[in-house]
């Protein structure tokens, strides 16, 4: 045999990791309180109207939002929508997608069963006849019937998916198990498989839940998938529920919107409605509209706001001047408009013959696409430098240089930030920072600065911080009001 090269020239391949994905920052999630929704199924995914008319009902308040967000133009790619427990809800067994959707087969039964724990009771379901079921929701009452003689309030429904059998109590100790070959007397013929009930036809077993406040609600479906950036209700909120959400958003890189009806906003007296709520909080993450006809006015908002693509060139918008189709301008007069403006709440009407959403602002006064930019933008960096680090082959050293490397990486976060509009060149009027002093043009929109490595603290050192870096940049705006003079000789 031959002597392998690889005695002379051995050659290793080191594959780097991955580089991280950056966040999302254009996912709404609608979260709702029906219970179409599974209990072990929080939030799902649609990319269109038709996926999620095959979950909800054309009366049902989550389609009815989302109706007025893939309404908007551009249209969006992807909703979520998630579930709430304003009150407990069962245990539930979701039984497999892979039932029999043979309504004939199920016709041939005339003595079917199956043996099942409710709240850990095991129940004999015995003398099923379905031979008159004209359709699998008629197979499923029948259960249904059933179930609640064994436990009161019990219920089987066929989802269009699948069956799904609920415990009749609530809360925590609420548990539905599989199905198991029946027990019960008569010999009667075992519909598990059928159904997919069983253990072997992985169903999905979820216990109850308790009754949640609106701060549980999201912590579990932040917990449940962090995907999703802006998130509103259906309009069943208590003005305290708005309240608390707009609290828990003020905490997170998230954002918060609501539409309220609340006549007390149009009244520039009244201090005590929620806008003035929100604006003496400075909510900087929360985001109002009034309108008094179409509750998901600011479901519209957001699905225009959040078709912004940050990596194409001069993508981002203000939310200014926009249509919100789907729902309807509103009608008020110039005092209201004034009121609508000093409590920082939206408001979507005709100026001259063309409707727009005006202004565009949070609660704390500022506006969205600046909190929308600034969440991305401080995503970018932070992936821009944690990837850097992460995928090194080797270490970056703890230098001039090396620093230098990480300077570069936040550089180029904010040179996207120029490409796509969020900042541009100008005026810096802060504080001074290294080289800039204040009144100093910033010609690239931004200036980064590290402290240098011999300047650093000795146990930051030690810790292997890098020293600090700082960034002061400039926001691009945008034009929101003109005043025009023209001068006519005659």
């Amino acid at each position: 045999m031959t002597i392998p090269v690889s005695k002379v020239v051995k050659v290793s391949i080191l594959s780097s990791p991955t580089f991280p994905k950056r966040k999302g920052f254009g996912l709404l999630l609608i979260v709702g309180k029906s219970a179409r929704l599974p209990v072990g199924n929080r939030i799902r995914f649609y990319s269109d109207m038709d996926a999620v008319a095959a979950d909800f009902s054309s009366t049902d308040e989550e389609y009815l939002a989302a109706q007025v967000f893939f309404s908007q133009a551009p249209r969006p790619t992807e909703l979520a929508i998630g579930r709430r427990f304003d009150v407990a809800a069962p245990g539930e067994l979701l039984c497999s997608v892979n039932y029999d959707p043979v309504i004939a087969n199920w016709q041939a039964i005339t003595n079917g069963g199956f043996d099942i724990k409710l709240d850990g009771v095991n129940v004999q379901i015995t003398a099923l006849n379905l031979s008159g079921a004209a359709n699998l929701d008629a197979v499923a009452s029948a259960i249904q019937t059933k179930l609640a003689a064994a436990l009161a309030g019990s219920t089987c429904v066929f989802d269009g998916t699948r069956f799904i059998i609920r415990s009749g109590t609530t809360g925590a100790t609420s548990t539905v198990d599989y199905t198991t070959a029946p027990t019960g007397a008569g010999a009667p013929t075992d519909i598990g498989a059928m159904l997919g009930s069983r253990a072997a036809d992985l169903g999905v077993v979820t216990a109850g839940a308790a009754a949640e406040t609106i701060a549980d609600t999201l912590d579990a479906l932040q917990n449940y998938d962090p995907s999703w950036y802006g998130f509103t209700f259906t309009k069943e909120l208590t003005t305290q529920n708005i309240k608390d959400a707009a609290a828990w958003a003020e905490a997170r890189v998230k954002m918060f919107g609501f539409t309220t009806s609340d006549s007390n906003v149009l009244d520039q007296a009244a201090t005590t409605d929620i806008c003035s709520h929100m604006k003496s909080n400075l909510y900087d993450r929360t985001i109002g509209i009034w309108d008094n006809n179409d509750p998901y006015q600011i479901v519209s908002a957001f699905a225009r706001g959040f078709t912004v693509n940050f990596n194409e060139q001069n993508s981002t918008i203000t939310l200014k001047f926009k249509l919100l189709p789907g729902t309807s301008p509103i009608t008020i007069t110039e005092s209201q408009r004034l009121a609508l403006v000093a409590k920082n709440c939206n408001y979507y009407t005709y100026f001259g013959d063309s409707a727009m959403l005006a202004e565009g602002v949070m609660a704390s006064g500022k506006f969205f696409d600046e909190r929308h930019g600034l969440d991305w933008l401080q995503n970018a960096i932070e992936t821009n430098v944690f990837g850097y680090l992460y995928t090194r082959t080797t270490k970056v050293p703890q230098t001039d240089k090396g620093v230098a490397s990480l300077v570069q990486q936040v550089e180029k976060a904010c040179r996207e930030g120029v490409n796509n509009g969020l900042l541009a060149p100008g005026v810096w009027n802060g504080m001074d920072l290294g080289e800039v002093k204040s009144g100093d043009f910033l010609p690239k929109g931004f200036y980064v600065y590290a402290q240098p490595v011999a300047e650093q603290n000795q146990s930051d050192r030690e810790a292997r911080k890098a020293p600090p870096i700082q960034v002061i940049a400039k926001g691009a705006g945008a034009i929101h009001f003109a005043d025009i003079t023209v001068t006519f000789e005659r």
